[in-house]
């Protein structure tokens, strides 16, 4: 119903979801080479983490059209992988992860800061909203 808290979750739910989605979508694009590095946010470090760039944006769409059907799975690897990008960001591996993302960057270590802690604050925004919209307990 709308107005209600959990309305409003959902609707932020829907939107990370939708994010994830095209946040794949420009991973892929990025992979092709037709989009430069710095177009895709979640992949980046990923990419940089397992190094194949075109199945790492299939995968984030994936996962987000998961969430969307509020596949437990999905959910429970977004999560999962949130996890890990909070884990690198408060140890500074996301500094580390994302040394190859911008040539600016790679002169600027202010800049992968800035990317790793938003990174780290956006993954834990989201193990929080995955926490509030836990379908199995609300439902």
């Amino acid at each position: 119903m709308p107005g209600t808290k959990e309305y409003q979750f959902e609707k932020l739910y829907r939107a990370v979801a939708i994010f994830w989605i095209i946040d794949g979508c420009l991973a892929i694009l990025v992979s092709l080479e037709i989009l430069p590095p710095w177009a895709s946010a979640i992949s980046n470090m990923l990419v940089s983490y397992l190094g194949v760039a075109l199945s790492t944006g299939f995968l984030i769409a994936v996962l987000g059209v998961g969430m969307l059907m509020k596949l437990p799975l999905a959910r429970k690897l977004v999560s999962g992988f949130c996890w890990f990008r909070v884990i690198a960001g408060l140890f500074g591996l996301g500094i580390i992860l994302r040394s190859g993302d911008f040539n600016l960057a790679k002169h600027n270590i202010y800049v992968l800061a800035i990317l790793n802690v938003v990174d780290t604050l956006f993954a834990a925004f989201q193990i929080w909203l995955l926490s509030v919209t836990d379908y199995d307990v609300l439902n």
